[in-house]
């Protein structure tokens, strides 16, 4: 088994590496085996070859986050995703996501164990930044609908990161008891939010035609457009073809990828909750809600407000 070598070791290591003494020398100095040496240096060594104790030091660490065989959970990531849920609302997909990122490993899963717990367990509040409440959802019965050629989110441009004017993505917004549905559309770089009831709720045909129409008036500037897996996407070849840009869709389950109509669908849970009947909402209401979530100043725009910066872009 590899023995844990303490930082004084790993100090005197590289002392006497800068000293050119041989692996054998290293290793009877500070009291352990060759192989131990050799597998150091190997281990912990940076790209080039050059062995530094202190970058030493911290590889176990991260190695251990980044194990996946590893289930216990560090407390500070705990401590770090809870904060997240809580104090920016970010769901477990979008908080695991993001950790994945850093070469952290927390499953969605476990998030919502840890809320659940407190929910259930200690009588916590953290189940109330979710934006389900841990309600339990009905298994879709059937087999699910393959959405044709569609392409896949790691197809698409590097350049669309976000920084870029003309990056768009969308989602839907789904009535209590499927009482009626709202698309949502966001630009990315200013977070522009453009809203519409479907009259048809998640027809695909229907929705295609509803995104075109909103959309047409900036096609000269549509760069991608990204959304989910869902059947009410069917028809984005038409979208793509209309406004001459190309549809790319997230991982299933991942959410996080389309982060920015994510929050915004968020904000416009504020004013319109998840008890609502979407179908008694009126187009004057919805138009109004667009108004003032594009009309907020954001800190991201320098404290803009979506709304300028979307057609100061537009100049």
């Amino acid at each position: 088994m590899y023995k844990q070598l303490t930082k004084e070791q790993r100090y005197t290591i590289s002392i006497l590496l800068q000293r050119q003494c041989k692996k054998n020398e290293i290793a009877k100095a500070i009291g352990v085996s060759n192989s131990t040496i050799t597998r150091e240096l190997k281990r912990n060594s940076s790209s080039r070859g050059v062995y530094k104790w202190d970058k030493a030091q911290q590889q176990p660490e991260k190695r251990r986050h980044k194990s996946p065989g590893n289930h216990s959970i560090k407390p500070y990531v705990r401590t770090m995703a809870i904060d997240l849920q809580k104090h920016e609302w970010w769901s477990p997909e979008q908080i695991s996501g993001y950790f994945a990122l850093k070469g952290v490993k927390i499953s969605h899963e476990t998030i919502y164990s840890i809320i659940r717990e407190d929910k259930y367990v200690n009588r916590g509040s953290l189940y109330k930044f979710c934006r389900h409440r841990l309600k339990h959802r009905k298994r879709p019965v059937g087999k699910r609908i393959r959405i044709p050629n569609r392409i896949s989110i790691h197809e698409r441009p590097m350049e669309a990161d976000g920084k870029r004017f003309g990056d768009f993505e969308m989602d839907t917004i789904i009535g209590n008891n499927n009482q009626g549905a709202l698309l949502t559309i966001v630009e990315r770089t200013t977070n522009m939010l453009f809203m519409r009831k479907l009259k048809y709720g998640k027809e695909a045909k229907e929705l295609a035609k509803e995104v075109i129409k909103m959309l047409k008036p900036y096609k000269g500037q549509i760069k991608s457009i990204t959304t989910d897996n869902g059947s009410e996407f069917f028809a984005h070849q038409a979208i793509a073809k209309e406004l001459n840009t190309n549809v790319y869709f997230t991982n299933p389950y991942s959410s996080w990828q389309k982060g920015a109509v994510e929050n915004a669908n968020g904000l416009i849970r504020q004013y319109i909750p998840k008890s609502s009947n979407i179908k008694q909402v009126s187009d004057k209401e919805i138009k109004d809600i667009m108004n003032k979530i594009n009309t907020r100043p954001r800190k991201k725009l320098n404290f803009s407000t979506p709304e300028e910066s979307f057609f100061n872009y537009l100049l």
